[in-house]
């Protein structure tokens, strides 16, 4: 385990007894630094009662060898954004980046971070389809540039055995509705329903989905009934978009694909 690991597992219950989160820790230079935050700001009396713990359980410990300075302190207004959990909490943020110098095209980029969420990922008659959305709506400049790195990962790691193309695109506006997170966020959307030929009742479902929870799916029928159907019994189910709603139409983005062997 890294030092700054086993420094992130003394120093967590004490963050997390002031009501604090750990942002990073650093060990360079002789000098280990803490970085602590909060909702609504951090103030010096936490920062401070969390070093003089901290450096009792140090002392205590001894996790590092020769000797350092301990600093706890805030990220500051300009913060260093080294992880995917930094940068997932910079989305909406001016930020300045500069890559290695073995990567192609410019090294500086300065721009508003514009994160995407993972909607669902399929592998099957040998496409691995990557669906990617955003509040707001996706770009096919994201979808491009996701697939392009991910397509290098894919490369090097190399976790699927056997030849298949990778597909990174947006879910469109009739989309697949499979887990429990699909369904939580059709609340309110005109689904259709499939169920498993085993489940009692009419297999074909269509309704507004009005709750969802990690088990089950409510519908509002179009009849006036509604249905409670646990998901483990949908064999398929999508939204189904109406012309003349308030969601525009539009198709479906994608960017290009590329084969794996």
């Amino acid at each position: 385990m890294a030092k700054t690991d086993l420094v992130r597992s003394l120093v967590e219950p004490l963050a997390a007894e002031a009501g604090a989160d750990v942002y990073d820790i650093t060990l360079a230079g002789g000098k280990l630094v803490v970085a602590l935050t909060r909702n609504g700001g951090i103030d010096l009396e936490t920062l401070t009662s969390v070093s003089r713990q901290l450096n009792l359980v140090l002392d205590e410990q001894d996790p590092i060898s020769g000797s350092y300075t301990l600093e706890v302190t805030s990220p500051g207004l300009e913060r260093n954004l080294r992880t995917a959990e930094h940068f997932a909490g910079a989305v909406g943020t001016e930020v300045t980046i500069r890559t290695n110098p073995d990567i192609e095209g410019e090294r500086r980029v300065r721009g508003i971070v514009r994160g995407a969420d993972v909607y669902d990922i399929t592998l099957a008659g040998g496409k691995l389809v990557v669906a990617l959305t955003r509040n707001g709506g996706i770009d096919l400049e994201t979808l491009t540039s996701v697939s392009r790195r991910l397509n290098l990962v894919l490369d090097e790691q190399d976790p699927i055995s056997g030849s298949y193309t990778l597909e990174v695109t947006s879910p469109g506006l009739e989309r697949n509705l499979r887990t429990a997170e699909h369904f939580a966020g059709a609340v309110g959307v005109e689904v259709t329903i499939r169920t498993n030929p085993d489940v009692e009742g009419e297999r074909r479902v269509r309704g507004t989905v009005r709750s969802a929870d990690d088990a089950s799916v409510t519908v509002d029928l179009e009849d006036g009934g509604e249905r409670t159907v646990a998901i483990a019994d949908i064999e398929r189910a999508r939204t189904v978009f109406t012309w003349g709603s308030n969601e525009k139409p539009g198709k479906k983005k994608t960017a290009s694909t590329k084969e794996h062997r």
